[in-house]
């Protein structure tokens, strides 16, 4: 298929007039391609990857706070074999309007690679089956899907879905090329999470290995996906394109940082200040949240930095935000937390957990913070 060239001046990186060209060339791939794909190898020279996607944010706190904790464990274990190559991973979202209500757990890309993956959590022995059957061994129980259908048949229909949706947007661009066997080669990947215990017994079908089905644990996929090649070439528009455009996802983490959480709740804590200074707000997410002079979090925690302050420890204490609207107060600290609750008196903690209410005030060190609800604006005061 031909394609019209378009000699587009090199922006300058994040200036309004890429924008304005992007918007302008949005409804046309063809014309779309050759100009953004310019744009992008401007940007890539400074860009920091992997990059995170998500379609559908998890419906309950425990999927929220269990997807947050995978995809940035993944990211992490991606970016120490390479942070320059492009690598754009897209969560929980849905492969066709038909299977809205039946997300797909992960869509891995890179340049010659494709894998659709479908995540198990997997922390007890188990014994999978050359047919296809997962059970898990203490129990015998079987492992199915949502219509009864064993892991194996689950990622054989996904990838056949994902491949249809790929297919119909390669024919429409010219920044995908396919191999022979067109796109045969996608890897369908069934993950365990956090990893396959060693006591698994694990068989897979030969003729199911030769049609790239894998079964692997969770550490292992960076290095499936180094190795993996699906017998296409995607340049990075492409990329983006897929998991932004065609499965309509979301950018989660630039590579560098979360862009926004999964589940902020309807509690902040505010850093209490004298009038000439700006008072700081601090977002808190369900489940914890770490609160401390740390500048860096250790593993994948949340957490609410706060300097300038010697008393403060470095993990001074953690608030819990509970799915059931308590919050609860647990301080590590070296020197105690003091609380005042509304209507009482202050009071010092050391070392234990304490639940807490909003107009709670706090005291960390040299640093007094209040607990307050977050206002709900309505229409009127827009």
């Amino acid at each position: 298929m031909g394609y019209v060239e378009c000699a587009v001046p090199e922006p300058v990186e994040g200036s309004l007039g890429q924008w304005v060209m992007w918007s302008m060339l949005r409804n046309s791939p063809v014309l779309r391609y050759t100009s953004i794909t310019s744009i992008m190898l401007c940007q890539r020279r400074n860009s920091v990857y992997p990059k995170l996607y998500i379609g559908h944010i998890p419906p309950t706190p425990e999927a929220r706070r269990v997807l947050r904790y995978y995809a940035l464990e993944l990211s992490e274990r991606l970016r120490a074999r390479s942070s320059t190559q492009a690598i754009y991973v897209l969560f929980n979202f849905s492969p066709s309007k038909q299977m809205e209500h039946e997300p797909v757990d992960l869509l891995l890309l890179q340049e010659n690679t494709i894998i659709v993956g479908i995540l198990q959590e997997c922390k007890v022995p188990l014994d999978i089956f050359p047919n296809g059957q997962w059970q898990i061994r203490e129990t015998g129980q079987q492992m199915v899907g949502m219509r009864g259908e064993t892991p194996l048949e689950q990622i054989k229909q996904t990838r056949a879905t994902i491949r249809q949706r790929i297919e119909d947007y390669a024919a429409a661009v010219p920044g995908i090329t396919v191999g022979e066997q067109g796109l045969q080669r996608i890897t369908g990947a069934l993950i365990c999470v956090p990893s396959i215990h060693p006591e698994s017994r694990v068989t897979l079908d030969i003729a199911d290995h030769r049609s790239q089905i894998k079964v692997l644990g969770l550490d292992e996929l960076p290095a499936l996906a180094m190795m993996t090649n699906s017998a296409v070439t995607m340049d990075e528009y492409t990329l983006q394109a897929l998991v932004s455009d065609v499965f309509s996802g979301q950018c989660w983490h630039n590579g560098s940082q979360l862009l926004f959480e999964l589940a902020p709740t309807s509690l902040r804590l505010r850093v209490l200040t004298a009038q000439s200074q700006t008072e700081q707000i601090l977002p808190l997410i369900e489940e914890t949240n770490v609160v401390g002079r740390r500048n860096t979090p250790l593993r994948h925690e949340y957490r609410l930095t706060l300097t300038g302050d010697d008393l403060m420890s470095n993990d001074h204490a953690i608030i819990t935000c509970i799915p059931d609207g308590r919050v609860l107060l647990q301080d590590t600290s070296t020197n105690g937390t003091w609380i005042t609750l509304p209507g009482q008196t202050e009071e010092h903690l050391h070392h234990v957990e304490r639940e807490i209410v909003p107009d709670t005030f706090l005291r960390m060190g040299a640093t007094n913070l209040r607990l307050e609800t977050v206002p709900v604006h309505t229409q009127e005061d827009i």
